[in-house]
């Protein structure tokens, strides 16, 4: 989120310091981490309140059209935001894999799901992967029972599963 905020509010800072990250190559996500590895566990969530508290102040009215630096390319303030929704998503799903606590899947997975479906094609981009040619399916079964089903109506190859997974 502290990240999201200065790339918003300050992007020539956030370019030079993505200047130092990418230094780090790969692994850049580990060395950023490493910055807060010994914080207690009661002052690293006052930060990540703190941290989320300015992401909403400093989004809150801005143009979602607007160009923002990022780690990849740059992105629209409102993909920068419904990253921060995934992200939140994924790396609560890792804390909790990690603390052994079984994730309660809700129909809020939609987001999240429908997110991966419409990245898919940037992900090969930014992975340097081909696109594939044929056209692609996603069915989940939802949380509630129900059946997501993202893209055309008769895809040539299909992906399903259950939401959380």
């Amino acid at each position: 989120d502290n990240a999201a905020t200065l790339a918003l509010k300050e992007p020539d800072r956030f370019n030079s310091e993505l200047a130092n990250v990418i230094a780090y190559g790969e692994d850049f996500p580990n060395e950023i981490a490493k910055q807060n590895h010994n914080m207690a566990p009661d002052k690293l969530l006052e930060w990540f309140k703190s941290a989320r508290t300015a992401l909403i102040s400093s989004f809150h009215g801005v143009d979602p059209r607007s160009r923002l630096p990022w780690y990849g390319p740059d992105m629209s303030a409102a993909s920068s935001i419904t990253a921060r929704l995934m992200e939140t998503w994924a790396h609560g799903v890792d804390i909790a894999d990690a603390l052994g606590v079984r994730v309660i899947p809700t129909n809020r997975l939609f987001h999240i799901a429908h997110l991966g479906y419409a990245t898919m094609p940037f992900a090969h981009l930014l992975r340097e992967i081909p696109i594939p040619q044929v056209s692609i399916g996603v069915e989940l079964i939802a949380p509630d029972g129900s059946k997501w089903t993202f893209g055309p109506p008769d895809p040539a190859e299909v992906v399903s599963g259950d939401a959380l997974d």
